[in-house]
């Protein structure tokens, strides 16, 4: 999943920089880095002291209820998920049928997201 999301970000950043309504002619970054905290505390204040652009994550609704909370930060409410099956395509000397692309591909079809997206989300 932490591969999807860096990926998603990735395109999204290479997206932007392509549409130069957004910056300024000549505008370049030198680079672009994707930190995984595992702690919202730690987050929200490396957002709030600037050294963190962006916190792509959930945070709990009561640690930003009131203005006081939110001082310094932009906050976007949005409902939302990440559903993922983690397959393991690494060759061994067992038997691992998630090596073969075959295999993966017709994973594809084993699952019908229709029905798990109507039976999570309503």
């Amino acid at each position: 999943m932490e591969k999807l999301l860096v990926i998603i970000l990735a395109l999204s950043i290479v997206v932007v920089m392509q549409n130069e309504s957004f910056a300024e002619k000549s505008t370049f970054f030198d680079s672009v880095k994707f930190i995984q905290y595992l702690d919202e505390n730690t987050a929200l204040e490396e957002v709030r002291n600037g050294n963190l652009d962006v916190y792509y994550y959930t945070i709990s609704s009561d640690r930003l209820e009131d203005n006081q909370a939110r001082e310094g930060l932009q906050v976007f409410d949005s409902t939302g998920g990440s559903y993922s099956i983690l397959v393991n395509p690494a060759e061994s000397e067992e038997f691992n049928p998630f090596s073969s692309k075959e295999i993966r591909f017709a994973l594809n079809y084993l699952i019908d997201r229709k029905l798990i997206v109507n039976e999570l989300m309503g």
